[in-house]
């Protein structure tokens, strides 16, 4: 039953109609677009790239008149259609180049268009694929990790999103530092201060427009990409912390996976982060096995977003109802089993240290795998 379930879920997510995009473009212009496309799969990354520079006449308005009406039309009509994709497309696209090599297009999503969604350029490669995916969520090594919170406390989300606002300036660069690389380290640091830097020349000039298209998108962004990560790393099994199977999950057959390139798939993506976006559900059909035997958590016909604010309201009717189990036993657990089990998966982690002798100090907690 379970197992039919999600082949079904993964083969709807298959089928479905692509919503990354809010409009096609014309037929002569969509076929020189793809000309220029690395993977001709990726049209309709492209094609959302292309919905967004439409709409930079807008902002270019936005910049040159100091209105906060028109500034707040700017903001809400560009993140109601194009936050979740653009932010997804980004994310894609800093796994795998969309345009041909040596194009200069590549740089249009992670370099010229950042800023409008609130993130200084550069910032997002570094921390989500050199450093989250690098650490997988581990404490404290991923200054993104959701280990040592609560997680379905909202003062412990609003902690964990501060320390993103606050400190993000410093500790990037420092983890690129500490990660070896000294270049990049100072490049961060050169796009951090640029993009501060940009903001109070812009104020002097404008403040209306910077208010609206680079202050709050910053706030807002931010708030988004934290409580997104939070809901992706919210149920960690407290026996297997540094085990991908289970410090995330997979939310299959639903409708977010068509505006967000598949990215429901999320323990597939970490275990394969290259794959192709279109791959991801064929891919999870062929882990099926894997999935069971790790005895992986999977919500079907609801969003990371959905899951999230359940578990902060404590909705656990609405959870089972979408939770899904491959493994038989776990699968076939009481109502108040199940309930129990996922409590259990959003407590602290405590990570402990090693003396130099492989001691650890202090109690219930779990050394990382670095450090043994």
């Amino acid at each position: 039953m379970a197992l039919q379930r999600a082949l079904t879920s993964a083969d709807r997510d298959l089928s479905s109609e692509r919503a990354e995009f809010v409009f096609r473009l014309p037929a002569v212009v969509s076929r020189q677009l793809s000309a220029l496309l690395k993977d001709a799969r990726d049209e309709p990354l492209a094609i959302c790239l292309a919905n967004i520079c439409s709409f930079l006449p807008l902002t270019l308005c936005t910049c040159c008149i100091s209105s906060h009406w028109l500034g707040a039309a700017h903001f809400t009509v560009l993140y109601a259609l194009y936050l979740q994709r653009f932010m997804l497309a980004l994310h894609y696209s800093q796994h795998r180049p969309i345009f041909k090599r040596g194009s200069s297009l590549n740089q249009l999503l992670p370099g010229a268009l950042t800023p409008l969604f609130g993130l200084p350029i550069g910032s997002y490669h570094a921390h989500h694929c050199l450093m989250h995916h690098r650490e997988d969520n581990h404490h404290p090594k991923d200054i993104s990790s959701t280990e040592p919170y609560q997680r379905n406390n909202v003062g412990h989300f609003l902690l964990y999103w501060l320390r993103f606002v606050v400190a993000i300036w410093f500790e990037l660069p420092r983890y690129a530092w500490r990660a070896g690389s000294k270049r990049r380290a100072a490049s961060l640091s050169l796009s951090l201060l640029g993009y501060w830097v940009s903001i109070c020349l812009s104020w002097r000039f404008n403040q209306p427009a910077t208010l609206w298209v680079l202050i709050i998108p910053f706030f807002v962004t931010s708030l988004a990409l934290m409580f997104g990560n939070w809901c992706q790393h919210m149920f960690i099994d407290q026996d297997r912390p540094d085990s991908v199977w289970a410090s995330t999950y997979n939310c299959i057959g639903c409708s977010d996976n068509q505006k967000s390139f598949n990215d429901g798939y999320h323990i597939v993506h970490h275990v394969t982060p290259g794959l192709h976006w279109s791959e991801l559900p064929t891919q999870f059909k062929g882990m099926l096995p894997d999935h069971r035997m790790h005895k992986a958590l999977l919500f079907d016909g609801i969003g990371f977003f959905e899951v999230g604010l359940a578990v902060i309201a404590r909705d656990w009717k609405l959870l089972l109802k979408h939770l899904l189990f491959l493994d038989a036993e776990l699968d076939n657990l009481p109502a108040c089993d199940k309930i129990q089990l996922l409590e259990s998966r959003l407590l602290p982690i405590k990570r402990c240290k090693l003396d130099q002798g492989g001691n650890s100090h202090g109690f219930d907690c779990v050394p990382s795998a670095a450090a043994c």
